[in-house]
């Protein structure tokens, strides 16, 4: 095989810092989007590519390197309270002869381009893709529904670990995409398709995707890595059979997006509902009470942790502080989405976000945390 790598990543036109991470080797690629806010979510993401920097040194699997992030994570967590609740995304490659093993573990993306074509390989760990897969949402109401980056999964949550794989024939003149949800949430497939078609060196090619989430508002932490395969080795026969049929309708003109293989679990094939009832009671719990939003309570904003919606009769968040702004001086234009929640990274996230919140008057609040309670 014949490779040819750049990446890019940025801290975004909103976030403070830049809590991503990207690893571009000789043959291991990957790109992680820590969580827990601060330095937390820094320190996961690192300690995720430090073990793929590892893979290529050392050797090994990349599902041996997921759950050794995954146990390193929890480690540095359980030994400084500072890190206590961060996690991370983690989606890799590792490419060998004719072939790429992919691991993905979260809502960080894998895409391939060939033929014109562009073809996501991974399926998101996410809240809304699981109300997805039970028939609750249209993937169209998926793109616009306000919590589609609630985590089910990540590293650092748990001992037990789940990581989607598959192994995917490589032909020559393919282009890998790798990238963080900063990408996704704000720039089109097409558009990025777009970009691949006519960007021709990889590190350029990641520079402008970052640009265009940017120029898109850029959110959040963006991260991107492209690798292109200039000279394929051949396949071993009679491996990822599935996938060769697909990408042969590819050539033929028809887009295709195969799902990573998945093991079968009776729960995402029943009602949505039920689906995030199991959720409440399981491990993903402990990812989406990590995630914040900003509300009401009692007539004033205020910051929970959780996410704005309640199964079976149970909240699913928890009020962390009140402050001082009534919900009546906020601008008439935002005050339905406070009530709806707006989400936020974080706690720090949060507060700027009531700090930044719009007046009625059209000045800037200056709100004051009150005394945290519960809900």
């Amino acid at each position: 095989m014949r490779l040819s790598a750049g990446a890019a990543t940025h801290r975004g036109r909103v976030r403070e810092k830049n809590e991503d991470a990207v690893f571009v080797g000789r043959a291991v690629f990957g790109v992680a989007d820590g969580l827990g806010g601060h330095r937390a979510g820094e320190v996961a993401s690192r300690l995720a590519v430090e073990c793929l920097a590892e893979l290529e040194r050392v050797g090994g699997t990349l599902e041996g390197c997921f759950r050794e992030a995954n146990r390193r994570i929890i480690r540095a967590a359980a030994e400084s309270g500072d890190l206590k609740g961060m996690a991370t995304t983690l989606t890799a490659v590792a490419v060998g002869d004719g072939y790429m093993d992919l691991a993905h573990v979260g809502d960080t993306r894998a895409y391939l381009y060939r033929a014109g074509t562009l073809t996501r390989l991974t399926t998101d760990h996410t809240l809304v893709q699981d109300m997805v897969d039970a028939g609750g949402l249209s993937e169209e109401e998926a793109e616009r529904h306000p919590q589609r980056s609630v985590l089910l999964r990540a590293l650092g949550v748990e001992e037990r670990l789940e990581v989607d794989r598959a192994r995917i024939p490589l032909q020559e003149g393919d282009r890998i995409l790798l990238c963080s949800d900063g990408l996704t949430s704000v720039v089109s497939e097409e558009e990025i398709a777009g970009v691949l078609a006519g960007v021709g060196e990889p590190r350029a090619a990641a520079q402008v995707l970052v640009e265009r989430a940017n120029a898109a508002g850029g959110p959040d932490n963006v991260s991107v890595v492209v690798v292109d395969v200039k000279e394929a080795g051949r396949a071993r026969s009679g491996e990822a059979r599935d996938w060769a049929t697909a990408f042969a309708r590819v050539a033929a003109g028809r887009r295709v997006t195969p799902p990573l293989p998945r093991r079968k679990r009776r729960w995402r094939k029943i009602l949505a509902v039920l689906v995030l009832g199991v959720v409440v009671g399981g491990a993903a719990w402990q990812v989406v009470r990590n995630q914040y939003f900003v509300g009401v309570w009692e007539g004033k904003l205020a910051v929970y942790s959780g996410v704005p919606q309640s199964l079976l009769g149970r909240r699913l968040a928890r009020l962390v502080e009140v402050t001082t702004l009534p919900l009546e001086e906020v601008d008439p234009m935002y005050r339905r989405k406070v009530e709806e929640g707006i989400p936020a990274r974080n706690l720090e996230d949060a507060r700027r976000i009531v700090r930044e919140m719009p007046r009625a008057g059209g000045n800037l609040p200056t709100p004051s945390p009150g005394a945290p309670g519960g809900s």
